[in-house]
């Protein structure tokens, strides 16, 4: 989708009003110099992270493997669902199958942070996906869940590490070119528990793996640290984690990501001639009963 587009649909998305959104509408999340467009009604997903002007996604969304399902489907494809705003910078999308429900609440904080240890914070996203076996199903749901990532850092040449942390989770880190000036641009994951799943590349092989109607395993994560290396493409990688869960159990996934720069005070002015950190935080698995 051109970028021309993506502001067409931003200024539909706009003219959404109220807690209750309508069906088969693009969503604007937003918090001062943070827009970020999710259409949660279909394969779009997340299509669209916009910082003080600037472009930094391309796609991000969530697939979804149950039971004895032979293949994976993305989560807008469950009938019935249903989206709520949470203010203006947020949205918690609802999905209703037949044994379980998945929840998927997004917010973006576009508050300016100065002097972390990161750089300048000037762009957050906070995702939770919660995925629950219903109190009266009669059986364990095995789950399987995914997500596609495929941030827009303007490079030809992009890196993919991945590495073991000491507090045993793992760190996936993307580098390249930045569209911000050229300088280099980075996205960091943390995810927990260690045995996720992980996957990268640059040809779409990967969301062709999600969309081929066969059963998609990535392999584990068992060390590292990895360093591949891909030429000529846009780095896009894919996560997964599986669980089994008990009648009236449910699993969280959070996941925190960040956009920061060296120097705001520069970069807000004239965003042209600075790099891009962004920095994917964490994505904790965590159970209640």
């Amino acid at each position: 989708m051109s970028y021309a587009m993506k502001g067409l649909v931003l200024v539909a998305a706009l003219a959404v009003t109220g807690n209750a959104l309508a069906a088969m509408s693009a969503i604007a999340i937003k918090d001062g110099e943070t827009t970020v467009i999710v259409d949660p009604y279909s394969k779009n997903g997340d299509f669209s992270w916009v910082v003080y002007g600037h472009e930094v996604l391309n796609k991000q969304w969530f697939w979804y493997r149950a039971n004895d399902m032979g293949f994976e489907l993305p989560v807008d494809t469950i009938t019935e669902k249903s989206a709520k705003r949470i203010g203006d910078s947020g949205v918690k999308t609802t999905y209703w199958a037949d044994s379980f429900m998945i929840q998927i609440e997004q917010t973006v904080n576009g508050e300016l942070i100065l002097g972390t240890n990161l750089g300048d914070i000037v762009s957050q996203m906070d995702v939770a996906i919660t995925i629950t076996n219903y109190d009266f199903a009669d059986a364990p749901l095995e789950f399987n869940l995914f997500q596609y990532c495929d941030m827009q850092l303007g490079s030809i040449f992009d890196n993919l590490e991945v590495y073991l942390l000491d507090d045993n989770g793992v760190q996936v880190r993307q580098s390249g070119q930045s569209i911000f000036g050229g300088e280099n641009a980075s996205v960091r994951a943390t995810l927990i528990p260690v045995t996720t799943s992980i996957a990268a590349g640059t040809d779409g092989s990967l969301l062709d793996e999600l969309t081929d109607f066969a059963v998609t395993n990535l392999d584990d994560f068992n060390g590292g640290p990895i360093n591949e290396a891909f030429a000529e493409g846009n780095v896009q990688w894919v996560i997964q984690w599986s669980f089994t869960l008990q009648p009236g159990e449910s699993v969280t996934i959070d996941k925190n990501l960040f956009i920061a720069v060296p120097d705001a005070h520069a970069f807000i002015p004239e965003p042209v001639t600075m790099s891009l950190l962004a920095l994917g935080g964490l994505a904790l698995l965590r159970r209640r009963k």
